[in-house]
């Protein structure tokens, strides 16, 4: 198998709005290069948007990958290492996903990755069957399917997906909670 298919845990949820928000909270301090988890936007292997925290060259860094951006990478603020981040995707539109990071008991400073178009996962732009999830990995160390024992866990916490807008047209959206109501229920 290849390298970048070994020692990779996912586990997400289908996108089933045009627009929404997910975030989730990222409890890992790598120690070793290579150690890495974080948030994907996932179609399939070669399809995917992630933002995760990563171990390099002795430094643990926000990295961001894209098709249209690789390895755009920020050293994690001092304050900010060995303490919970919030790590969030948004679609503000149907062609366009936000990723950004912050410390979990502090959203008031957030580091945002820019815009990722939805055409890297899906040529018609958005695709209600992207998977929106998490995912560690050692990034090929260790033997087989298994990374080294001493890779740090990674553990998430306060899972959020909320639906925002569905669009019925190019140019026409109705908040996701009226588009997904069932028909006759008052509520």
């Amino acid at each position: 198998s290849e390298p970048a298919a070994k020692a990779v845990n996912f586990i997400g949820r289908r996108q089933t709005d045009s627009t929404f928000k997910f975030s989730v909270d990222l409890s890992f301090d790598p120690k070793a290069n290579g150690q890495e988890a974080g948030v994907t936007a996932f179609l399939w292997q070669t399809a995917n948007i992630q933002l995760g925290l990563v171990r390099s060259n002795g430094t643990t860094y926000l990295r961001y990958n894209s098709t249209e951006q690789q390895e755009k990478k920020i050293p994690v603020p001092a304050s900010w290492l060995g303490k919970p981040m919030r790590l969030q995707i948004t679609m503000p539109d149907p062609r366009t996903y936000l990723f950004a990071a912050m410390l979990a008991s502090d959203k008031s400073r957030q580091i945002s990755f820019g815009r990722a178009s939805t055409a890297q996962l899906s040529p018609s732009g958005s695709f209600v069957g992207t998977l929106i999830g998490v995912y560690a990995t050692c990034n090929g160390a260790g033997l087989g399917l298994d990374c080294p024992a001493a890779t740090p866990k990674a553990y998430f916490r306060r899972w959020r997906y909320k639906g925002a807008e569905q669009y019925i047209s190019e140019t026409e959206s109705v908040p996701s909670e009226d588009f997904n109501r069932v028909r006759g229920d008052p509520n």
